[in-house]
């Protein structure tokens, strides 16, 4: 009787995370196949962590990598050390974390409908969610900052339940937002941000007590590492490295894309690609069906509409339903995509949850005010069938999305560099060719070995190695010059034949070159 009354009330739940789980998991670390550069660097640095206690750059245990001189968030890399640990260091097990996280999003995003509205609408926005092809996809690979939205989604639901259910909710609302402060350096305008703007219209609604206090607390010790991070690299303190914390001072800060000059032009790029629902980056999102599927345009455009219309003509903010947060962080991350100099889907991560969250709401309302059946059935029907396109594309259609992921191919094409070449040695033609932190996390080159033997080239923010234990690169084609073994990109074929190298095709996206 207990398990019939469980499954009545949670069974729909359940297959919604059924949904989230198969369209996360399945096949991970083939679909896609391959690796970012970005995602290389931090699943390197996972590793090197795990096994010699230090990253790339000889820094124990940073709070921020220094990486390619600029920077990259740390919370995913620490994260992903405990599944490297158990199950072996793969880029399939690397990207286990981000997959869980996408699926606990799913359920974050229930408990935060239900919480703000009602049960239905709970499942409605979590069932968007996991069926969402920007979502699916960012969960299926491991860039750092892909982990940001699911942690500002899984802060918020906790931050609602500490205000609706139990303020013990809140110091871990806290916590999660103290750490999504390490996942992405756009979060650190958009939670201060929205946290503000919660505490302005909705302190009255707000628990004081010990729970506050100890929040408060917990927020501030997870935060000020990075308060002095930010001190170190405006020259304001001196930087820490010790073998078991480190706080680094970066070659180059790039607080320079962060500023107001260019609001306006951000802003028109942010409502293009908004409304396009795509930004030409087929890792991110399906052209086909859009971020969101573009059906669900009118109706997160309506969503929010109405909720501007009604907190517009509230005079007492503080006491409207919860539901309001998500304007707050819909209006937060949206000041940090027009201050941000690049907008991309993948720059402006932190926007998306809201957009589908209204697109949910959007429907939910039409559908309640129509109290059509018939309606709901055409919704549900639209957002199947938009689906089984996305899922058909992402499966079968995946060369136009792996131009991006670095994969076999390019193994291929290093071995048989070395199998050519006299002494083993060879050299790659322009670091975009094939990373070299994709080499470090494929071959698990020892750190200590890669340190004692890498020499940098490049501006301060973005260094490319010119060597490192026995690998080469020339930065651009015009540096291919010396008699030798070169690994180019096949693009590169014909200028390389004019220069009477001869030439192996090795595969669709690489050939040698050797003269």
């Amino acid at each position: 009787m207990k398990e019939k009354t469980f499954m009545k009330k949670y069974g729909m739940l359940l297959m919604i995370l059924g949904v989230a789980a198969v369209t996360r998991l399945a096949g991970l670390g083939k679909i896609p196949e391959g690796i970012l550069p970005d995602e290389a660097c931090a699943a390197y640095n996972a590793w090197t962590l795990m096994t010699e206690g230090m990253d790339n750059r000889g820094y124990g245990f940073p709070v921020y990598f220094i990486a390619w001189g600029s920077g990259m968030n740390t919370l995913y890399s620490y994260l992903s050390i405990p599944f490297l640990w158990l199950f072996g260091a793969t880029t399939m097990v690397y990207r286990i974390p981000q997959a869980l996280f996408g699926i606990l999003g799913v359920l974050a995003a229930y408990v935060l409908g239900r919480e703000l509205l009602n049960e239905k609408f709970g499942l409605l926005f979590s069932f968007l969610l996991a069926i969402n092809p920007w979502n699916i996809m960012i969960n299926r690979f491991a860039l750092e900052s892909n982990l940001a939205p699911a942690m500002f989604l899984i802060s918020l639901t906790l931050l609602v339940l500490g205000i609706r259910k139990n303020s013990g909710y809140l110091p871990a609302a806290a916590a999660f937002f103290g750490l999504t402060l390490y996942s992405y350096a756009q979060s650190w305008i958009v939670v201060p941000l929205f946290l503000l703007l919660f505490l302005l219209f909705y302190r009255k609604s707000i628990p004081y007590g010990k729970h506050l206090w100890v929040s408060i607390l917990v927020l501030a010790v997870i935060a000020s590492p990075l308060l002095y991070f930010v001190g170190v690299n405006l020259n304001l303190l001196p930087e820490i490295k010790t073998r078991f914390f480190s706080i680094p001072r970066l070659l180059a800060f790039r607080g320079e894309e962060i500023n107001i000059a260019h609001m306006i032009d951000s802003a028109k790029m942010v409502c293009k690609m908004l409304l396009r629902q795509y930004d030409g980056a087929a890792h991110t999102a399906c052209a086909k069906t859009g971020a969101y599927y573009f059906f669900t345009a009118p109706f997160w455009m309506l969503g929010i509409v109405l909720q501007l219309t009604g907190i517009v003509r509230s005079r007492r903010l503080e006491k409207k339903p919860l539901e309001y947060v998500m304007l707050f962080w819909l209006g937060s991350a949206a000041v940090m995509c027009v201050l941000n100099e690049i907008v991309t889907v993948i720059h402006t991560n932190l926007i998306h949850i809201p957009i589908i969250f209204y697109g949910a709401y959007g429907i939910y309302k039409v559908c309640s005010y129509l109290k059509s059946k018939v309606f709901s059935g055409i919704c549900m029907g639209m957002l199947l069938f938009s689906f089984g396109i996305f899922a058909v594309w992402y499966v079968k259609d995946s060369e136009e999305y792996a131009s991006y992921f670095v994969g076999r191919e390019a193994e291929e094409a290093i071995e048989m560099a070395r199998s050519v070449s006299e002494n083993g040695e060879f050299t790659i033609v322009e670091p975009g060719t094939i990373n070299f932190a994709t080499i470090l996390w494929e071959k698990k080159i020892p750190v200590t070995d890669y340190l004692n033997s890498v020499v940098y080239t490049g501006v301060p923010g973005w260094e490319n190695p010119e060597s490192f234990t026995g690998y080469r690169y020339v930065q651009t084609l015009d540096e291919a010059v010396e008699d030798g073994v070169y690994l180019i990109a096949i693009k590169y074929e014909e200028e390389m034949m004019h220069r009477n190298y001869q030439i192996i095709t090795v595969n669709a996206d690489y050939s040698l070159a050797i003269r």
